[in-house]
């Protein structure tokens, strides 16, 4: 749990990171003279999609380094 504290602290860079993101968004977008549009839902699966990943490929390895003979096929 120490991990999870240490790797996302209260108050960290968070809004930072995403007002940055949308801005060079926005800038992009204007360079290409294409509509800037920001959908709340399009953000929220992108992330959903992120986690779901970073989940199971965590999975997949901590069980893969948990076994005990690391060099048996599964």
């Amino acid at each position: 749990m120490s991990f999870v504290r240490d790797r996302f602290p209260k108050g960290g860079k968070k809004p930072i990171g995403v007002a940055l993101g949308l801005g060079l968004a926005r800038a992009a977008s204007a360079g290409m003279k294409i509509p800037f549009v920001f959908d709340p839902g399009i953000v929220a699966i992108a992330f959903a999609f992120s986690a779901l990943i970073g989940v199971a490929f965590g999975y997949f390895l901590a069980r893969r380094a948990a076994r005990p003979d690391r060099r048996a096929p599964p």
